[in-house]
């Protein structure tokens, strides 16, 4: 605890020691009074709603959703115009081959016709040698 000075005199130490307790009391007093106005702005922060009033006008989209949409169906009308190309080159990619193997198997098929006819005709060329044979010995005897 607290001490008085040996130097204080005892008609001093009554008054010294009435100034602490009032000193202790005004300490105790200011700090109940820090406490409480501390409550006070607290319940007030907490209680207090602010209403901002804003009045900006909200912006026009229209002609911004205009021009998205304006130029994705430029990029949509581009990209439908090169798959229609792609698929152009590719059917006549695909499709030269499949011409030049169609002609191949058709001048196949003529030569192998042709190869029928000629053995067809060289048969019936050596049947009709054989006949006149049999009618020319027929005819001899």
């Amino acid at each position: 605890m607290w001490r008085l000075p040996l130097q204080l005199a005892s008609p001093w130490r009554n008054s010294w020691v009435i100034w602490r307790l009032k000193l202790h009391s005004c300490r105790e007093y200011t700090v109940r009074l820090d406490l409480e106005a501390i409550e006070d702005l607290m319940k007030q922060s907490y209680s207090a709603s602010a209403c901002v009033d804003v009045s900006c006008s909200v912006p026009d989209l229209a002609p911004a959703l205009r021009d998205i949409q304006i130029e994705s169906e430029g990029i949509a009308a581009k990209n439908l115009q090169e798959i229609d190309e792609w698929y152009k080159t590719r059917f006549l990619d695909f499709n030269q081959p499949s011409t030049k193997h169609a002609e191949n198997l058709r001048r196949f098929r003529e030569e192998i016709g042709n190869c029928k006819r000629s053995e067809k005709t060289q048969t019936l060329q050596e049947e009709l040698k054989a006949m006149k044979e049999k009618i020319a010995l027929h005819l001899c005897d």
